[in-house]
């Protein structure tokens, strides 16, 4: 038989012939052969036909089979079935059948064919626990950021990304006001519990429509447009950005954060007592996925029999206390005064940027809102690309403005100025509470899950807790714990930034910040307590005058200027400047006790607003003290009150709660002040620091009008609380008055004087002609000017509380 390959127009045709015997090849055949007639199209149709029909039934059994297999396999792995043990089964002449008809689907994807546990492992003795926690002689400050491009800005001594707020990378902090303590166990103590506390990594954007994407959306749809100078690169920018995701950075950052914490806490696990521990994390991607990085790092790949991973619902309508925000209505009632009172700073500090950058883009008319997403931009492609474009079109006090444009709307979104901060931090205060204390809840009136709290879900018994959760959480237990120095300077001015101002939100709140509660058992030496405001009268706002300070911009005084001789807050924002420093502590033997302590990135927090917690160099506080107080504060939050009552929203509070709790309270409290300020002895005519920087945050919170806040801050000696709010109305006598008053006792007799002629009569001070007389005589240190100088100060808080009646 033969056939023919090739077209018959072909000149030289090969032709094949079957020989004779099945032995002999196919040998080519030249030359003439027999042609056989070709078949006409009927018959080759039926002849089709025969041929497909035995094929076409085939085909269809084998389908059915397969069929019924994949429909058995489906339903037997939805049952719980390995498919696997099915497979090993099947006789290998099928499999091979199989694989030749139908292919491996899977090829060069399937992990199958990617075998890892293969066996030659070598040796694999594991090391003992470590506790560098304990052994350390020292810790480094953490500020790796690497594979990150830092951005640089008009100075080079500036970090930049120290000053994106709640989108700064995590950094270990230098101090939070307890310069001479680190996170190291203390000498003479044991940790018996570590509780740590974790945010997620760096993200993309939210889905925020007003959101960075948003300024993307408007650039398409204004038309036709050019940018030149410092923003011609947006002719070719294209937003890269995904929303709500972990990035590759952030998803380091956990991992890096669980190898550090195995390295500290891991000796922890020798006390589990062949238990597991329990991580809890939540739905949201980023949440669960920040949770199994971190477990990667803290335990090794694979981690599956090392830990358990509580997965919580995430949504309106489900409770828990890692996003206890779903369970308070009311909180989305405090927005409006939130976006208005960062609108009103953004107007400041954006106010020459804004004109800056509208001179290079043709065609397109910028809004404040365009170069506030621009600012966002920076932080956001960094941490996702590695760098961005956006950030070198700011000034480093622009920077500045941004970071405390993100304080601004921390403190009012869900911190002290909050109406509902409190009551959104107590689920997981209560949590805290019932470990520390060994005890299982039994009342669930906040955003406690009760359906997950069991033995199995929520130990209380365990040296080791972890939990994950958002920066909106660090933001509430500021107030929730009455961690006050965080408030030391009051609520935020919104025309300029406060010489030296504590609520930093790149430091409690930055990407992958974590927080840990340590237990400790403290044996044979202990700190001498020293007495204080946070014993008898103790006051729930109480402060210390441990307070982390940050240089800033936007002062009114130079808020115009382009000279900025300050240093950058790199180096001198942990550093306390004129803090009053800590007693040296006395030690006397004692026997064996329990204290607590709470370790906010890397650095201890000052736990003296916490009732019956004494001031402490290493931030330890007696752990029946600590609970006692928690078990105080639980019992002041009205959580129904707060996130589903009616309340004036827009209201200034200070401890994160509505106001009809706090009105009453602030208010009396304004006679104990006065009375405690005088009745202590003249103060020096030049003071160097706060007679009582606990005072602060209380005369801060107080419900009076601003020049009686402002008096009693200077009774206090606290010259720059009293500078920040009067320099905000100037022209106004009674203002210029205490501007007169507040230079004179700077030293500074120069402006004193010039704020006396401005302020011309006063219904205190008639003659300025002989307040002048009084500077010099202040200078040359006359024989009874402290006392005359007292008598006045009690004269100008006397007056203004009569005067000015309404805040």
């Amino acid at each position: 038989m033969s056939y023919r390959d090739k077209p018959e127009d072909l000149a030289a045709a090969e032709e094949y012939e079957l020989g004779t015997r099945d032995s002999e090849p196919l040998l080519p055949r030249y030359g003439d052969q027999e042609r056989l007639p070709s078949p006409s199209p009927a018959s080759a149709k039926r002849q089709h036909r025969r041929r497909r029909f035995p094929f076409l039934c085939i085909g269809l059994s084998v389908a059915l089979v397969l069929l019924c297999f994949m429909g058995s396999a489906v339903y037997y792995k939805k049952n719980g079935g390995d498919l696997s043990a099915i497979e090993d089964k099947i006789p290998a002449p099928v499999k091979s059948w199989a694989d030749s008809v139908f292919g491996d689907k899977g090829g060069a994807n399937d992990d199958k064919n990617f075998p890892t546990d293969i066996g030659y492992a070598g040796p694999t003795p594991t090391g003992a626990e470590a506790a560098l926690v304990v052994t350390a002689p020292a810790f480094p400050l953490y500020s790796g950021v690497s594979p990150l491009i830092r951005p640089t800005t008009d100075r080079e001594d500036f970090d930049m990304m120290r000053h994106w707020g709640n989108l700064s990378p995590y950094r270990s902090v230098k101090s939070h006001g307890l310069k001479e303590s680190s996170q190291a166990i203390p000498d003479h103590c044991e940790l018996e519990e570590i509780h740590w506390l974790q945010r997620h990594g760096a993200r993309y954007p939210t889905t925020n429509p007003s959101g960075p994407a948003g300024l993307s959306e408007r650039l398409k749809q204004g038309g036709k447009w050019n940018a030149s100078g410092a923003l011609s690169f947006l002719n070719d920018w294209e937003y890269k950005l995904g929303a709500e995701l972990l990035t590759p950075f952030g998803r380091s950052q956990l991992y890096n954060l669980g190898v550090a914490a195995r390295v500290k806490y891991g000796f922890l696990l020798d006390r589990m007592k062949d238990r597991l521990p329990v991580f809890r994390t939540e739905t949201q991607d980023r949440m669960l996925r920040s949770a199994q990085n971190f477990a990667a790092g803290f335990f090794g790949i694979p981690t599956e029999g090392q830990y358990h991973l509580e997965v919580m619902i995430e949504w309106p309508g489900f409770n828990t206390t890692l996003a206890p925000y779903h369970s308070c209505p009311n909180d989305l009632k405090v927005y409006p005064n939130v976006r208005a009172k960062v609108a009103e700073w953004e107007k400041v500090f954006l106010r020459k940027a804004h004109k800056r950058l509208q001179k290079y883009m043709d065609g397109y008319e910028l809004s404040l809102h365009d170069v506030v997403n621009m600012m966002d931009m920076c932080p956001y492609e960094t941490v996702a690309l590695g760098h961005s474009s956006f950030c070198s079109l700011f000034t480093h006090k622009e920077w500045r403005g941004y970071q405390y444009r993100n304080d601004i709307f921390w403190w009012y979104a869900a911190s002290f100025g909050a109406p509902v901060a409190r009551a959104e931090g107590l689920g997981w205060m209560q949590e805290l509470t019932a470990r520390l204390t060994h005890t299982p809840l039994t009342q669930f009136n906040s955003s406690v899950n009760s359906t997950l709290h069991n033995d199995i879900h929520f130990p209380v018994n365990e040296p080791l807790y972890v939990d994950f959760t958002h920066d909106t959480t660090f933001a509430q237990l500021l107030p929730t714990l009455n961690l006050t120095t965080f408030a030391s300077q009051g609520p935020p001015p919104l025309d300029h930034i406060p010489k030296k101002w504590s609520f930093v939100s790149s430091k409690f709140a930055p990407f992958a910040t974590n927080l840990q509660v340590q237990v400790l058992s403290c044996s044979a030496q202990r700190p001498t307590p020293v007495e204080g405001m946070n014993q008898e009268g103790w006051w729930p706002f109480s402060s210390t005058d441990e307070e982390e300070t940050v240089e800033t911009e936007f002062d009114k005084r130079d808020a115009d200027s382009d000279d900025d001789s300050s240093s950058d807050d790199e180096d001198s924002d942990d550093d306390d400047g004129d803090e009053t420093p800590e007693p040296a502590d006395t030690r006397e033997p004692a026997d064996k006790r329990r204290y607590v302590r709470i370790i906010l990135n890397d650095a201890p927090v000052p736990l003296t607003g916490i009732r019956g917690c004494k001031k402490d160099s290493d931030g330890l506080c007696e752990i029946e003290a600590f609970v006692s107080s928690m078990h105080t504060l639980i019992g002041e939050t009205d959580f129904a009150q707060a996130c589903h009552g009616d309340y004036d929203f827009n209201a200034e509070v200070m401890d994160g709660r509505p106001l009809l709790h706090a009105a009453p309270r602030l208010r009396a409290m304004a006679d104990e002040i006065v009375a405690k300020l005088f009745g202590r002895d003249p103060p020096p005519l030049e003071p160097k620091a706060p007679w009582d920087a606990a005072l602060k945050p209380q005369i801060a919170a107080l419900p009076e009008h601003r020049f009686v806040v402002a008096a009693l801050h200077l009774a206090n000696d606290d010259i720059y609380a009293c500078h920040d709010i009067v320099q905000a109305d100037e022209g106004e006598p009674t203002a210029d008055l205490m501007h007169a008053l507040l230079h004179r006792r700077e030293g500074d007799a120069f402006n004193s004087k010039y704020w006396f002629s401005r302020m011309r009569r006063h219904a205190l001070c008639p003659q300025p002609v002989e307040a002048k007389k009084f500077v010099d005589a202040c200078s040359r240190r006359d024989e009874g000017v402290v006392d005359k100088q007292w008598d006045e100060l009690r004269e100008l808080v006397s007056w203004v509380r009569v005067t000015f009646t309404s805040p």
